[in-house]
């Protein structure tokens, strides 16, 4: 009986504290408005709001980035051949992101190219998925001097994967608060069946 008791008990105790567990979400944010700062330089921010992950977040969540992968579709015009250093990358939150792409040798103008940067591969990866804790993001992409122009970016998206611990509730009752009405229920079930094992326990 003793054994049963302590499973009922058990069960009310992980009912109402089950918040502040850990699960895994994924992420996706693509609604940003890349501005030209001058020619060929372009900043913007990627902001992740609570609905821009799946599932949705809560107020109050903290999220560990485990890894995040920046896709920006671009047009933009070469200038000469061979192995060119083309772009230049600052991300930043509280941290900065530097990363190269060199070019296949063809010069002229290329719409709707794709760049895929897998931030957690990167020698300081470990530092901007830190940054993305924040759920924020600057962006600022320009062309390195005499290679080319970045005539447009035609759209950017910051997605992922990211662990959510949910806050801690306040052990102490706010006594303006009511109880909802699936607790009570939850303790009162709970009481009744301690108070159904003693009675059984003492026969």
């Amino acid at each position: 009986m003793k054994r049963y008791l302590k499973i009922i008990l058990a069960v009310v105790l992980f009912s109402a504290l089950g918040i502040g567990m850990s699960f895994a979400v994924t992420f996706s944010d693509s609604n940003v408005t890349p501005i030209e700062l001058q020619s060929g330089n372009w900043t913007w921010t990627h902001i992740l709001d609570l609905t821009d992950f799946d599932p949705d977040l809560n107020a109050g969540d903290n999220i560990n980035v485990t890894a995040a992968l920046l896709t920006i579709q671009m047009d933009f015009t070469r200038f000469g051949t061979g192995s060119l250093k083309l772009f230049e990358v600052n991300g930043s939150g509280d941290s900065i992101l530097l990363d190269t792409l060199d070019s296949d040798g063809s010069a002229g103008t290329m719409n709707n190219f794709v760049w895929s940067i897998d931030l957690d591969a990167l020698s300081n990866g470990a530092t901007v998925l830190q940054a993305l804790n924040d759920k924020e993001f600057v962006v600022d992409l320009s062309l390195v001097a005499d290679h080319g122009t970045i005539r447009n970016i035609d759209s950017s998206r910051l997605s992922g994967e990211a662990s959510v611990t949910q806050p801690t509730p306040d052990p102490t009752p706010d006594p303006t608060q009511v109880p909802e009405p699936s607790t009570l229920l939850l303790l009162g079930a709970g009481l009744s069946g301690v108070g159904i094992l003693k009675r059984r326990f003492k026969k």
